[in-house]
């Protein structure tokens, strides 16, 4: 296996600025993350494809010949490198650990603290972590798995006796369009 992060200098919105690429013996991409100017994070495997990614048709090729086109910027990295960025893109956390600290104060201070139970809500900015019965959101995150682990995390540091977690989905979200058309 080799890896390879490439730098694609454009304007486009539509397009990854930093791509990131395991490539087997045979020269195909294996895995693949890719990062836009937004921040957003792409992958793809052999079996998944989020966010836009997927792997090359091609064969991918060296260094020096990606590097003779200027609008890009190849380097290989490790294997380790890979991983870290690999792992960050199937499971984003919080931008920041101010933000998630304020959410856990948020939470705490909720009615019902020694009992509580989270709801998990897909909403039109992600997927909100809500106290249940009450509609006051503690946090918002990209992605259902990222919510629910900080869900998890946040019963557990938060001592709480209960770590019920509901999730509602986009079905619910769904079927609620369809009653105001």
């Amino acid at each position: 296996m080799r890896y390879l992060k490439v730098a694609w200098h454009h304007t486009s919105p539509d397009d990854p600025v930093i791509i990131w690429s395991e490539i087997g013996e045979d020269g195909y991409e294996v895995r693949k993350v890719e990062q836009f100017a937004d921040g957003r994070l792409g992958y793809a495997d052999a079996s998944t494809s989020v966010g836009g990614s997927e792997l090359g048709e091609f064969p991918v090729p060296e260094v020096a010949t990606i590097a003779q086109q200027k609008e890009f910027s190849p380097e290989t990295i490790s294997a380790k490198a890979f991983a870290r960025k690999w792992i960050a893109a199937r499971s984003p956390k919080m931008k920041s650990a101010k933000s998630s600290n304020r959410a856990k104060v948020r939470l705490r201070t909720s009615k019902g603290a020694s009992k509580r139970n989270l709801t998990v809500l897909k909403t039109r900015r992600g997927w909100s972590v809500m106290a249940a019965g009450s509609r006051r959101v503690i946090v918002t995150l990209k992605t259902r798995d990222a919510a629910l682990e900080w869900a998890r995390e946040a019963l557990r540091t938060t001592k709480s006796s209960s770590t019920r977690i509901a999730v509602t989905g986009e079905k619910v979200s769904n079927v609620a369009r369809e009653r105001k058309k």
